[in-house]
């Protein structure tokens, strides 16, 4: 892995991280900000097979220019490593507009934006669940209603989605909302198993994004309230529509879960677990890639 791996907490990086290692692979990263150099010196000790990367054509300041970070793994690619680049973060724009063919084999994406420029076959790649082996035990510290984790904000992206969160809890809604500084990635599980229900939202305004909590919370074994899952997940058997904008709607749907017995909630975290294990985890998501690169 090719990325900003010191500086950024990636669910990416993590998730592919611990994927390989479950798949039986060796695997190891080097920071995009670490001198060039030192990059190219460690691509042609490790010699890998497959170089994921991270913000290769946006790379972070501090980071080695664009051209010498491609410079690095075309060179690699020509030694016979296959090269992946990573666009989870939807940009209408192609940030970087040449043709990469020479030396990518495969890019990630998550949205349905045109990405030709790059001359490239696509694969949509929505974020994943993190591989867990069961669903973890509640802890009565993270016990709530209803759990948001996410940005909370007065700009044009978020101001919809904090009017509705106001909403929500004004309707009597016991609503847990952690501190933006706090990075709840690692409490997942623990999260996911305590919380009565997780909260999630779509943006209609960006085309074929996935929410991130779309799997990462049912793939914990928690019960996910959505308003757009883009048709991976099945309604009432793997997570509890609502609809988008409307508090009253993701009341109906807490009620409705209250109505059902301790037996029926625990099927349904189950069921979800299962199911976004097998099919959208890391090991999965990594496996679907492997799977391409050879067929390729």
């Amino acid at each position: 892995m090719l990325g900003d791996c010191k500086h950024y907490a990636s669910p990416y990086m993590r998730g592919i991280a611990q994927a390989m290692k479950l798949l039986g692979y060796q695997h190891a990263e080097v920071s995009i900000r670490t001198p060039a150099r030192t990059i190219e010196q460690r691509v042609r000790m490790w010699k890998p097979d497959v170089i994921w990367t991270h913000m290769l054509l946006w790379p972070p300041l501090g980071s080695p220019p664009v051209h010498e970070l491609i410079a690095i793994v075309e060179a690699a690619a020509r030694r016979g490593a296959r090269v992946v680049i990573h666009d989870g973060d939807a940009k209408p724009a192609t940030r970087y507009t040449r043709n990469i063919s020479a030396w990518c084999r495969l890019a990630l994406v998550n949205h349905a934006y045109d990405r030709s420029a790059w001359g490239v076959p696509l694969l949509r790649w929505p974020y994943f669940a993190q591989a867990q082996g069961r669903i973890a035990a509640a802890a009565d510290a993270a016990r709530c209603e209803l759990f948001f984790a996410g940005t909370v904000a007065n700009g044009a992206t978020y101001s919809a989605r904090s009017a509705l969160l106001e909403a929500i809890r004004a309707r009597g809604v016991d609503l847990r909302i952690p501190a933006a500084t706090q990075n709840t990635l690692d409490r997942t599980p623990e999260i996911a198993a305590s919380a009565n229900a997780v909260l999630g939202f779509g943006r209609p305004d960006v085309p074929g994004w996935v929410d991130t909590r779309v799997f990462q919370y049912p793939g914990a074994g928690g019960i996910l309230l959505h308003d757009d899952v883009q048709g991976y997940l099945e309604p009432w058997a793997h997570f509890v529509p609502y609809r988008s904008g409307d508090p009253d709607s993701v009341v109906d749907a807490l009620e409705r879960l209250r109505a059902m017995t301790g037996a029926e909630r625990l099927t349904l975290r189950q069921r979800a677990f299962a199911y976004v294990q097998e099919r959208h985890s890391s090991v999965a998501r990594a496996h679907q890639v492997l799977r391409q690169l050879e067929a390729a």
